[in-house]
């Protein structure tokens, strides 16, 4: 019989360097169960003490609330009279925060100085409140409110220089573009590594610029609350209470 032709050697396959994977935005770690932050309020370019705010952060299961209530002191109180309340109430979703329902009240309260948004997530639905007004908007996906945002951020850190945002304040609808830097914050207690979020300020609006304590969750550590003159309200924390 005739001898089969030898086979052709078969090629070695030429190995293929291993593609490293692109490193994974860090997970931040998950949030306590309750956090009470104490904050100095101060007005002004100079920067005098007029006040004190508390900011509590309450977690039961999936749901959340969000308290923060400031007041004025010492001779300042004579022309602020009151307290200045916000609540934020919502659930845990894979995506961060997802409010139910915002409240803001003014002074001495009254509906001429209290403002809500309730969030209809099924029917995609705002509805606002604010001095006996009431207006249904459409809500957008992701819409966060004046409190909220800033917690939202705990869970989901800017990843890069800028972040956009929709957010009601119980009296509208707005989008914001917020630039992204890194800054140490010096802070009563002690020099703090945070993200500084903040915006383009046109004159004659109003603005509030964050600052996010990347060593303790990522929690709102300044709130910088600027008014149509320029002028406005600096609130500085002073103690962060954490209850796992």
């Amino acid at each position: 019989p005739e001898a089969l032709p030898h086979a052709a050697p078969a090629l070695a396959e030429t190995p293929q360097p291993a593609v490293e994977p692109e490193p994974a935005a860090p997970t931040p770690p998950a949030m306590p169960q309750r956090v009470t932050t104490r904050f100095t309020l101060f007005k002004g370019l100079n920067g005098m003490r007029v006040g004190r705010a508390e900011q509590v952060w309450k977690l039961d299961g999936e749901r959340y609330t969000i308290t923060s209530v400031a007041e004025a002191s010492g001779l300042f109180s004579l022309f602020a009279s009151g307290k200045f309340i916000q609540e934020s109430r919502g659930e845990i979703t894979p995506a961060g925060l997802k409010p139910s329902s915002y409240r803001v009240e003014r002074g001495k309260g009254g509906a001429d100085k209290t403002d809500t948004a309730q969030f209809d997530w099924n029917a995609m639905t705002l509805n606002l409140a604010s001095g006996g007004s009431k207006q249904t908007l459409k809500l957008p996906e992701g819409t966060q409110d004046l409190l909220s945002f800033m917690y939202q951020l705990a869970f989901a850190p800017p990843q890069s220089s800028a972040v956009k945002l929709q957010m009601t304040n119980g009296r509208k609808l707005d989008s914001y573009a917020y630039w992204v830097v890194e800054e140490a914050l010096e802070t009563p207690m002690g020099v703090l590594n945070t993200l500084h979020l903040g915006k383009h300020r046109e004159e004659g609006e109003k603005d509030t610029e964050v600052w996010l304590a990347a060593d303790y969750h990522y929690l709102p550590v300044k709130i910088s609350q600027i008014d149509k003159d320029g002028d406005g309200l600096v609130l500085l924390a002073n103690e962060i209470e954490l209850t796992k």
